[in-house]
């Protein structure tokens, strides 16, 4: 009977031996591949946002260029040089006409002159060397310089102010300025979809949104805000996995002509169901394991 009950326990003790031997590893296994595969998961979702951004911005980046490439044409035409009125107001009318997104496109001089396209009434004592795009211009002579965006009373449109100063040949200064709608940028950004759930959002260089499919968010300036918003100011390119209410993932990328940053973000609840699956594909491969080991010890 003892002898029975020795070789019970040392079979016992073999089989709690054998499944360790045979448990162990898969447990290590299951880690380190549950671990590898919500890694390779994120880093698909790093891929895609960060790639999205960058679409933005190339799509931002177009726009501007081809407002600034007129503007700087501009600034050499050897007609708007020598004060032609003819020439320039017909290449004023030519750049308007050509562009849907122009709302007005004008040259002033340090004589006071100003030719405006379309044309409008301008008071007689109207003095273009006193506006804010003028002196702004004037500020950085030789530079195309883009204001921040603001709102259009005439037209309720969001508009931006694209301008340059140049010398002339009689040796005056004047600056071409031109009002150029941004709502094409706005609405291209808000029906920008990341995956299912995700979204892509437009803020301006110090943190402050102009254009989030979630209206309350728009003028929010995220650098204030939130720390996760002070560190894309601070990367301005690239990508940052933070919490905010839930894990979430951004991509971002900076303008070079503006200065602005396209985010494109993902919630952790979207990415998260790719990683379930590999939990459940992880956990059937361990089940299968254990039951084969447990099988073989009896």
């Amino acid at each position: 009977m003892k002898q029975k009950m020795n070789k019970l326990l040392l079979r016992q003790k073999l089989v709690i031996i054998f499944m360790l031997i045979a448990v162990i590893p898969a447990i290590i296994t299951t880690t380190i591949s549950l671990y590898n595969s919500k890694k390779l998961v994120e880093a698909k979702v790093f891929n895609l946002t960060k790639q999205i951004a960058d679409e933005k911005i190339a799509f931002i980046d177009s726009f501007v260029e081809k407002i600034s490439y007129e503007v700087n044409s501009i600034t050499t035409n050897s007609g708007v040089l020598n004060k032609d009125n003819n020439t320039i107001n017909s290449i004023l009318k030519n750049i308007k006409d050509a562009n849907p997104n122009v709302l007005l496109i004008y040259i002033g001089d340090s004589n006071k002159r100003m030719n405006i396209y379309p044309k409008i009434e301008l008071p007689s004592d109207f003095d273009p060397t006193t506006r804010p795009w003028y002196q702004d211009a004037i500020k950085s002579f030789g530079n195309i310089v883009i204001t921040k965006p603001y709102k259009d009373v005439a037209t309720n449109k969001n508009i931006i102010t694209i301008s340059k100063a140049f010398r002339l040949l009689d040796g005056s200064v004047a600056v071409i300025g031109v009002d150029v709608s941004i709502d094409t940028l706005i609405s291209n950004i808000n029906k920008t979809q990341v995956g299912q759930t995700g979204y892509a959002a437009l803020i301006l260089e110090d943190g402050t949104i102009i254009a989030h499919p979630n209206k309350d968010m728009l003028l929010v300036n995220i650098a204030e805000k939130y720390d996760f918003g002070k560190k894309i100011i601070e990367m301005k390119e690239g990508n940052l996995k933070y919490t905010d209410k839930e894990e979430k993932i951004s991509g971002f990328a900076k303008s070079k002509q503006t200065g602005w940053i396209a985010i494109a973000t993902m919630n952790e609840r979207e990415y998260g169901k790719e990683f379930e699956k590999s939990i459940i594909q992880t956990v059937i491969f361990l089940i299968i394991t254990l039951g084969i080991v447990a099988l073989l010890a009896l």
